[in-house]
C-alpha cells in the first residue's frame, strides 16, 4: 500500500500579467516574484502569432500591438505556461 501526502500549501506556478488590460509595458509575474523568461510567445485571439520574443527579460512592450485579447505562452524552468491579458 502507498501512501501519498497532499500538502495543502503546494501551489502551482501561475503567472499573472500586470497591469491587465494595457496599452504600453506590462510586466510577467511568477507566485508574486518578477523573473525572467527564455521564450515568450503572443498570440491573438485567433491563434495567430504577433510576436515572438527571446532572451532574458520579464518587460514587454505592447503598444504596437492591436487592440483586443492576447495570450501568452511562457517557457519556464523546461515548462510551458500559459495566460492571457487585453491591450486597450
Amino acid at each position: 500500500q502507498i501512501k501519498i501526502k497532499v500538502s495543502a500549501d503546494l501551489k502551482p506556478d501561475i503567472p499573472v500579467i500586470v497591469p491587465n488590460p494595457s496599452s504600453g509595458i506590462i510586466k510577467i509575474y511568477f507566485n508574486g516574484n518578477i523573473n525572467s523568461f527564455k521564450k515568450v510567445h503572443f498570440y491573438n485571439c485567433i491563434g495567430q502569432k504577433s510576436f515572438e520574443y527571446q532572451g532574458n527579460d520579464y518587460e514587454f512592450d505592447i503598444s504596437k500591438l492591436n487592440n483586443g485579447l492576447y495570450y501568452v505562452s511562457i517557457e519556464q524552468n523546461n515548462m510551458i505556461y500559459h495566460t492571457s491579458f487585453v491591450k486597450e
